[in-house]
Formats: structure tokens, sequence, C-alpha cells
């Protein structure tokens, strides 16, 4: 795994770089200590020892509904009180762990899991304190867009910053887990599709709880739908805009054509065929909107009850 979705605001324009160069990506990488934090290296090559993540699995059935189309579309609002006090208390849970007693394969779904976890519950907290505050965004942020996203993920202040979190002992913020664990202790550009931020522009929030045993055809699945939306890549021509996600993981790769050769892999026949035809990268996108819907109507559900429905988990 190499380096993951770290959300430093970088919305400037990338310089132009010709695919038929060796040159190395200009663009920043993370902010902050990067370091590897080498406690969590330690792994059990023969564990047979397994985490749960049936909790988590159980929110996520009751976030995801199919659209017309047949697509699965997150909805925040379908989760109630009683589905968010499952998530902290899967969140609860993982910092139990002694994770350096499991494999590598475990290891991975289950910090995985974690970030992905703690970034949904970063949502519920912040509807919650605008709740407080009487504000409309709690209704609708769609029209008043009020959830601070992108501070909770820029500023050294913020949600991706603090270290709320303790796993053996260690002190941990969820940019300590991308960055730091994930990245510095898996070496593979594959696993930056893993990690889903509550933004539109990040990797989306997959329907299934990460697994060791399917962990490798999950995050490639992963993989396939973000370079295949819409709003990831856009190629004019000779030149392409990326998501800012690569900007910010471009440490990853050692050039641009490598970058590109990666992309490649996961296009589908629409898109791998432009981009044969793209000489260079200029510019990035990246959406900050939040990456759900958040109904009013399924806000007012009663607390202590998980709302049912299209891709609700029964149990």
């Amino acid at each position: 795994m190499t380096n993951y979705i770290r959300f430093v605001a970088i919305m400037g324009l990338v310089g132009t770089l010709g695919f038929g160069s060796t040159a190395t990506w200009s663009l920043p990488a993370a902010k902050g200590n990067t370091a590897p934090l080498e406690q969590f290296a330690a792994h059990k090559t023969d564990s047979v020892k397994r985490i749960s993540h049936r909790n988590w699995q159980r929110v996520l059935g009751v976030m995801f509904v199919k659209d017309s189309e047949g697509k699965a579309k997150l909805d925040y609002g379908r989760v109630s009180g009683q589905a968010r006090s499952v998530l902290r208390r899967y969140i609860k849970s993982l910092q139990e762990a002694e994770i350096s007693e499991y494999t590598r394969e475990e290891q991975l779904a289950y910090w995985l899991n974690f970030y992905n976890a703690a970034s949904v519950n970063f949502v519920f907290l912040e509807l919650d304190a605008l709740a407080r505050k009487g504000s409309s965004a709690s209704r609708n942020p769609h029209r008043n867009p009020t959830l601070r996203l992108k501070s909770a993920l820029n500023s050294s202040k913020g949600y991706w910053y603090t270290k709320r979190f303790v796993v053996e002992g260690t002190r941990l913020s969820l940019a300590d887990i991308e960055h730091r664990i994930i990245a510095a202790h898996w070496r593979d550009p594959l696993m930056l599709y893993g990690l889903s931020c509550p933004a539109k522009g990040c990797p989306m929030l997959m329907p299934q709880a990460y697994q060791a045993e399917t962990i490798g055809s999950q995050l490639t699945a992963a993989a396939q739908t973000f370079v295949n939306r819409g709003d990831t890549l856009g190629v004019r021509g000779s030149k392409l805009k990326v998501s800012s996600v690569y900007a910010w993981h471009s440490d990853m790769f050692e050039s641009d054509d490598q970058m590109l050769s990666h992309i490649r892999q996961y296009g589908d026949d629409f898109l791998g065929t432009r981009l044969r035809k793209v000489t260079q990268v200029k510019g990035e996108t990246f959406s900050w909107k939040l990456n759900g819907a958040l109904p009013q109507e399924a806000l007012k559900a009663p607390t202590g009850m998980f709302q049912r429905g299209a891709g609700a988990s029964n149990y």
C-alpha cells in the first residue's frame, strides 16, 4: 500500500507534465508528520484470530439504498440514534484490539474499516453540533453547506489531525492511520481507494465492510468505481485533469508515466480509449460536497430505531 487519502487543501493547478518523460511529480504530498509508526509494523503471520466488523456492516446496510437505476447511494438520514450508538461501540471495540496479534491481511481490513467508520462518525458529530446550534444545515446540508468538511480535512486542528483514538497505548489521528500506518506499512497505490472521507471527491464508501479474505477484490472494485466515476478525471484531447486525491498522494508514483499507467489499469473501455491520447496532466478537480444525502424526513425518524427500507440490514 502506498500513500493514502489525505485531504490537504491543494486546489491550485498542477504544472504541465509530459507523459513521455521520466520526470517525477512536482505536486505537494501530505502535510504534517508522515513518519512511519514502527510499532504498527508488528504482526503474526500464523495468527488465526479474526476481528469482527459485523457492527460496521450493520450500519453500512442501513446507510446504503439503491436508486432507480439500481446503483448504491449513501443516505446518512437513514441512520437513527440507535445505529449511531452501534457505530460508536464499533469504533470503541477497534481501539480495544491488540492489533499486533493479527495477520497483515486482518490488520489492513481493520485499519481501512477503522478509518472509514470514524469518517462517517464525523458527519454525525457535525450534525449533532449543528442541531444544538439550531442550524438549518443539520436538516439539509446540501442547501446550506456548513458541515466543516474542508477544514476538518485540512486544518491542523481539524478532526482528521486530532489524536482522538488510542490503539495499543498510542494516540492516533485519522491522518496518522492514513499516512503513518497504512501508507507507511502497505506499499501499493491500490490502497488509496479503500480510504473514504465524507467529501464527494473522495473514493466512494463501499457497501461492504473490508474483510481479510476478500480485501484484494474489494479494493480492485473500489478502484474501478473511482477511476470510472464521471468527476474523477477530466480528459480534453491530450490533457488530463486528475482528482486531487492523486495530487495529494503524488509521492506514491515515481513518475507521471507510472501514475497514468496505474489509472489505465482500472479504466473501462471508453475511458481507456480517451486516456491513450493523453500527453500531459494539467489541473486537478475535487468536490467538497457531502458524499451522501440527509433528507429532512429521514432525520425526523424516531431515535432508538434503525430505518428500514431498500438496502437496510435486518437484525
